[in-house]
């Protein structure tokens, strides 16, 4: 599995039990305070073993709404210590694919750009904070990939990305995402109804919500990309078809 910071998680087990194998830059996430996770001595500057006290297994929960969960990863988050406002406000929605992953192609970047632009002219994809606004503290990712199953208790990695006030519907709309999205399938010859669709209901309280959700759901495939080392991002090329299209799974579905 890989977060959102580019930093790859690996369960493995040896002679003293369960563990977690952190790769990459310690920088690119936030080490969160707890008493029962330990980290050994760092294998180099990249990598890093934690253990569980006590722990006879660890592993990775199933993508799937649960209520619970959620609540139970939303209270860890607002726990931490967030930095300045979300990037994607400071910096731009339309960066946001080349900070996620600095190595997608030029293609692929304008593919984007244009995904940000439609949803700005077409449904007024909000792209600032208003004083006014609910804010919460959110995560990139936040979703059962920041959640392990130890033994018989869910558990919060323990590292993770870093964490932004965000306004509040970022967070349930990344968990929606994270748990409901299938697709899109890279056929062609499939309807857009078949290629993309969600398998949960999500009733967006205007079209500019609706929008952060087909936003979301860019972002969320340029890590994806990021983890498959795949700078083509072939998934975000047919999200790009389907959206310009037109099609909107949340209500055409």
């Amino acid at each position: 599995m890989r977060l959102w910071s580019n930093v790859a998680v690996i369960i493995g087990k040896d002679l003293e039990g369960p563990s977690l194998l952190m790769q990459g830059k310690l920088e690119n996430n936030i080490t969160l305070s707890s008493v029962n996770w330990e980290v050994e001595n760092p294998l180099d500057e990249t990598c890093r073993v934690w253990r569980f006290k006590n722990a006879k297994e660890i592993k990775f929960i199933a993508h799937e709404a649960d209520e619970d969960q959620y609540s139970f990863l939303q209270k860890k988050i607002e726990r931490t210590k967030p930095l300045n406002i979300h990037p994607a406000f400071t910096s731009g929605f339309e960066h946001e694919a080349i900070r996620l992953y600095p190595e997608i192609s030029e293609k692929s970047r304008k593919e984007f750009v244009e995904i940000v632009q439609y949803l700005k002219t077409s449904y007024d994809l909000k792209q600032s904070v208003d004083p006014t606004d609910n804010l919460t503290t959110f995560v990139d990712g936040f979703g059962p990939g920041l959640l392990l199953q130890v033994d018989n208790n869910i558990e919060i990695l323990p590292e993770i990305p870093p964490t932004y006030p965000c306004p509040d519907n970022w967070t349930l709309i990344s968990y929606f995402i994270s748990t409901s999205m299938f697709g899109p399938n890279m056929d062609v010859h499939l309807s857009p109804k078949a290629s993309w669709y969600f398998n949960d209901n999500f009733q967006p309280e205007n079209r500019a919500e609706e929008a952060l959700v087909y936003f979301e759901a860019a972002r969320s495939l340029v890590t994806w990309a990021a983890w498959e080392k795949d700078p083509s991002t072939r998934f975000l090329s047919r999200l790009h078809q389907l959206i310009l299209s037109g099609y909107r799974p949340l209500m055409d579905s």
